[in-house]
């Protein structure tokens, strides 16, 4: 059963559609509808009967996807007319010093003003068997990006009993998975030591000599010195960085080592 809908080209699940609106297949682009059954809980539907057959709609588990959808029908009624509400949406954190410029959140309820508690929006991450997330990293990124973050189980979603008190519980609890812009820093979720402790990581210029091996253009780099930290800033021809953690961009040798090493 589809769990998951397009309607003018934005992510949309069942609860939200009324009976009889059209949306699009993201997979297959067909047309699907939305329906209630005894037993089952609110999915969508192929108009075609041979399309609803060879479509897998979109290679998410049919668990993941229902438990998303609930998420999303619990931040409508909790946030409905204070935020848009949106699932599998790109959250920009290009400005934040991580290798990604996006996060995709299974969830989000972005705020129209910024909220005391929350912050810009509040990202609910699904987890399922076969989870794939940093969930160390992403949080980092959430809170950096001035997002609040919850990381909730899928089997728990699918209870009988889930409502948004169950995501706001998480927030509440010493040892809970929610972490708010109130009472969370991104810091916490870093093992460079310079970021843990002076809120900066401690960027130092690679020279020219220091370049990789084999590097035909010489672009301009900072790496990150503090302890625990392996993340290079790469400096781009418009003035922002782009982040990166990997060796492609050295340094070739420690440039410390080289400087004694061309001393007379």
């Amino acid at each position: 059963m589809p769990f998951r809908g397009r309607r003018d080209g934005r992510p949309v699940v069942p609860a939200i559609v009324d009976d009889g609106e059209e949306v699009t297949c993201p997979v297959c682009g067909g047309t699907m509808y939305p329906r209630s059954a005894p037993g089952k809980s609110r999915h969508f539907y192929h108009v075609s009967d041979d399309a609803g057959q060879r479509c897998s709609n979109g290679g998410e588990s049919e668990t993941h996807e229902r438990a998303v959808a609930r998420v999303e029908v619990a931040l409508h009624q909790q946030f409905g007319e204070t935020a848009r509400i949106e699932t599998e949406v790109d959250v920009d954190v290009a400005e934040v010093p991580t290798p990604v410029t996006e996060r995709r959140a299974d969830a989000l309820a972005t705020f129209d003003d910024w909220n005391p508690y929350f912050g810009e929006g509040l990202a609910v991450e699904v987890q399922h068997s076969h989870e794939d997330k940093d969930v160390h990293q992403v949080t980092h990124d959430y809170l950096a990006a001035g997002y609040s973050v919850v990381w909730i189980r899928a089997a728990t979603v699918l209870l009988d009993t889930f409502n948004y008190d169950t995501i706001g519980a998480e927030f509440e609890q010493d040892d809970g998975s929610g972490y708010a812009q109130r009472t969370s820093k991104a810091s916490r979720f870093t093992n460079c030591q310079a970021l843990l402790y002076d809120g900066e990581h401690a960027w130092e210029r690679v020279p020219p000599y220091a370049h990789p091996r084999g590097q035909d253009d010489l672009i301009t780099y900072d790496i990150c010195t503090a302890q625990g930290c392996e993340l290079r800033r790469l400096h781009e021809p418009d003035g922002s960085y782009t982040y990166t953690a990997s060796d492609e961009h050295g340094p070739d040798f420690p440039p410390e080592s080289a400087q004694e090493r061309d001393c007379p």
